[in-house]
């Protein structure tokens, strides 16, 4: 490190602790940990104050704390740290007008930086491009450039078998993405990853219920989207309990139950809601479809021939649409079996496997009773008979 390099530094952090009486404390311990060359430590505190709401208030992060304090030692700290810090810088510069066109530049030069470090920049380089890609969606609205780094991260993040400390950031990145393009189950899917890498603890309670109800909303509408069970038993939906929106768990339970009448009665909740007033006939198909999965699952496994007229009593279905609903149900894959049109039967043979809620393990705990009672009985049966062939011989 040069003198004037630190020269220009230390002119930097007196003029911060001279200008700034309510960061001063902050000012004083920051220069600290530099003179001392305590980088850990000042790592940590830098990564504390630039998170304070007062600071992001401020003008400090782009009044030339990146050009004249951290490029002094950006090489000698952790990467993804430093990328940490340039996350907030870039927010920062997003707020202001005149500083967004230098975001790219200013973004792609700490990731050129952080390449260098390839042994450990890696996971860094990843949030560098996540930080440029929800610029270009959000603010520059370029759907196409968001995409391409999006991707890169993607790929990227598939080099570690686990969960790495931006895996959140990346997957709330992907579901916004998919979210723009209206793309439901695709938004569904990410925005389940990002809630299950995320600590709920830490997400404000107004956030919370954000993502409680666009979650819900796409689980309804996504299609292909069958399987409510790991949302329903996602702590994330307790943020609507006592809410406006609290009917929204109802109706994924009843979704998840294919209660048809259930469905009925939310409707002058669910119609107000703009998206799923405009799919009400995707909404009714869906429901209908979920009622036959859950009558053919409810069945035992050797009682599933199923007459039309109790798929249509059950379904609210006329007799002569059943065999229609079967050839939807079968080339989604929801169930398979084979439709007898001569005696207005189907024999299913398999039901798509779905996370289960307490009702639906109940029903499989009993088919396992039941199960368990006729293969004693079997048993039994087996060797009585084995007992009176050896009396014969």
């Amino acid at each position: 490190m040069t003198m004037t390099s630190q020269s220009a530094a230390e002119n930097y952090l007196d003029v911060q602790k001279r200008s700034n009486d309510i960061f001063a404390e902050d000012w004083q311990i920051i220069e600290k940990y530099y003179l001392k060359k305590l980088w850990h430590q000042l790592t940590l505190k830098l990564l504390e104050f630039v998170n304070k709401e007062a600071v992001f208030q401020s003008n400090v992060l782009i009044d030339g704390f990146y050009e004249n304090f951290l490029s002094d030692f950006e090489h000698i700290i952790n990467p993804l740290a430093m990328s940490e810090l340039v996350l907030v810088i870039v927010k920062k510069m997003r707020s202001q007008a005149d500083k967004q066109d230098a975001i790219p530049g200013f973004v792609e030069k700490i990731r050129d930086k952080v390449l260098a470090k390839a042994k450990d920049g890696t996971v860094a380089v990843v949030l560098c491009n996540i930080a440029l890609a929800t610029f270009y969606l959000e603010d520059r609205k370029d759907n196409p450039a968001a995409r391409k780094l999006m991707e890169e991260a993607g790929s990227k993040l598939q080099e570690f078998d686990y969960v790495t400390p931006v895996h959140d950031r990346y997957f709330a990145l992907t579901s916004a993405y998919h979210r723009t393009l209206g793309n439901h189950a695709e938004y569904y899917r990410e925005a389940l990853r990002y809630l299950g890498c995320t600590k709920l603890e830490n997400m404000p309670v107004e956030e919370r219920r954000a993502w409680a109800s666009t979650v819900a909303v796409a689980a309804l509408l996504g299609k292909g989207v069958y399987n409510f069970g790991e949302l329903l038993m996602h702590e994330v939906l307790t943020s609507l309990d006592g809410t406006e929106q609290s009917w929204l768990v109802q109706l994924l339970y009843a979704f998840n139950k294919g209660d048809i009448a259930a469905f009925a009665q939310l409707r002058p909740r669910w119609s107000g809601q703009p998206d799923l007033a405009k799919q009400e006939q995707f909404l009714k198909q869906k429901v209908t479809l979920m009622c036959l999965i859950e009558l053919a699952f409810k069945r035992p496994t050797t009682q599933r021939q199923i007459p039309f007229a109790e798929i249509s009593q059950a379904t609210m279905v006329p007799v002569e649409e059943v065999e229609y609903l079967l050839m939807r149900a079968l080339s989604l894959d929801l169930i398979r079996g084979k439709i007898n049109e001569v005696d207005k039967l189907v024999h299913v043979t398999w039901v798509q496997p779905r996370v289960l809620d307490v009702n639906q393990l109940a029903s499989v705990q009993r088919k396992l009773t039941a199960w368990v009672t006729s293969a004693a009985a079997m048993e039994e049966m087996m060797r009585g008979s084995a007992g009176d062939g050896l009396m014969a011989v």
